[in-house]
């Protein structure tokens, strides 16, 4: 069995859901961050249990063939990427492999077909970039995390952020550095500026800004010297959150400055959209997902469709006008009130949208003939099969963001009379080994 400080060589074979290579060492699994199937390397072992342990990579002794030069040079340190040294078509194989894997291991289904939708560059897709913050006034850090640690890389630009965000963050940088503000600590809960956000609009390229406070500081000179020193935003908005833990955002929300709500649009529709609302990172791998749903489905005219977990509306709306009738479901109030404007907004009238936990919201449907889930990383919630087995939809459709959750749905949902008749990766996540999915799903014949 291998000790802690431990050092071997190793053949990295494959890499596992949560972005690491995996290597054996007699009979023992080795996970190693930043290692690439094929590689031969010297690697030191860091956290060593009986089954399997963590290492790191001391020397590579004989380079994959899918190893290449990362594009970022703080790829190793910070924590937002994990693939970079990764070609993009190994990364897209990687990612077919591990969500093969998991509706075959966790669902329980034979080896299912998977068709990989790739990004178009493999850069600069994100339109928002969440920037934690921690240091005394006029010397805050501001960057990303570490990898595995909440210490603070400084970064001046990300090659997977959009362009305005980097075109707007040197300046929005300075102009935090001298507000006066300190940032927040979280061991002694001391502080004041805990994170910064910019989403940027895909349509208009304005950028909002959200200040994330630890209380209800007053904001208003800072927001007016960011309205008129940083090139493209065009909102500041303030988020208050009191509270322990990684949620980066609170309950509360201030309007410092600017427009209340960001325009976007997504294929051919026009939203609108809160600061908190929910909106894919990457938005022509989203829309690309959200027409291989739509053919997939073959809605009807007839139809009645059920969008769980819907978010700002957006398939809800690409949907409505193949269908009669859409109920779009969805925690957030902001969220649902956004939906509802851009309902109006684009003229579409047999769309409802409502508030509330998807389980319990969904008891109070009488039918649907289509169902479409986009849960969070958690997956669906136990109480909502009950209700899909009550409603027996024609078929649903699950986008997921997480490979092991999708297998326990999948599975739960074989449970209930359906099958799995397609599968997508679709890659909205370059350079990371985050697994965006596509499912169809469709319900058995019943004997007789």
């Amino acid at each position: 069995m291998l000790s802690n400080g431990q050092v071997i060589e190793l053949a990295l074979e494959s890499l596992a859901c949560e972005g690491d290579a995996v290597g054996h060492h007699d009979g023992q699994a080795v996970f190693v961050p930043y290692g690439a199937p094929g590689d031969r390397a010297a690697v030191a072992v860091t956290d060593a249990h009986r089954t399997y342990c963590r290492a790191e990579i001391r020397r590579i002794i004989e380079p994959s063939p899918e190893r290449v030069a990362p594009g970022c040079p703080l790829f190793g340190a910070c924590g937002g990427c994990q693939w970079q040294m990764l070609s993009y078509r190994a990364q897209l194989e990687q990612k077919r492999t591990i969500l093969r894997d998991s509706l075959q291991r966790i669902g329980g289904f034979a080896p299912p077909e998977i068709d990989a939708v790739p990004d178009d560059s493999g850069w600069g897709y994100r339109n928002k970039a969440q920037f934690p913050v921690a240091g005394d006034a006029g010397r805050l850090a501001l960057g990303y995390y570490r990898r595995g640690t909440h210490h603070i890389i400084p970064v001046d630009q990300c090659p997977i952020a959009a362009g305005p965000i980097n075109a707007a963050w040197p300046a929005l940088r300075e102009a935090l550095q001298g507000s006066g503000l300190p940032g927040y600590n979280e061991a002694r809960q001391r502080g004041v500026l805990r994170h910064v956000t910019l989403r940027a609009s895909r349509r208009t390229g304005a950028l909002t800004v959200v200040l994330v406070t630890a209380g209800q500081q007053h904001l208003g000179e800072l927001a007016a010297r960011i309205m008129a020193g940083v090139p493209g935003v065009d909102a500041v908005w303030q988020n208050v959150n009191p509270g322990r833990g990684n949620a980066i955002y609170g309950a509360r929300w201030h309007h410092w400055a600017g427009a209340r709500h960001t325009t976007e649009t997504i294929a051919g529709l026009e939203f609108r959209l809160s600061p908190s609302a929910f909106l894919q990172v990457n938005l022509p791998q989203a829309e690309r997902a959200y027409r291989l749903m739509a053919d997939a489905l073959r809605p009807r005219r007839g139809d009645a469709v059920l969008d769980l977990y819907c978010g700002a509306g957006a398939i809800a709306l690409g949907l409505a006008p193949l269908v009669r009738s859409v109920v779009g479901i969805e925690d957030s109030p902001h969220a649902v009130a956004d939906a509802a404007a851009s309902a109006e907004r684009n003229g579409i009238a047999n769309c409802e949208f409502i508030s509330g936990a998807a389980e319990r919201a969904a008891a109070a449907v009488a039918a649907a003939d289509l169902v479409v889930l986009d849960p969070p990383r958690k997956g669906a919630d136990p109480a909502l099969w009950p209700e899909l087995r009550r409603l027996a939809p024609r078929a649903v459709a699950y986008l997921s963001c997480n490979p092991a959750t999708l297998g326990r749905d999948a599975r739960l949902l074989s449970a209930i009379g359906y099958r799995l008749e397609r599968a997508w990766m679709v890659d909205l996540f370059p350079q990371t080994h985050h697994v965006e999915s596509l499912c169809i799903f469709g319900r058995e014949k019943e004997e007789g």
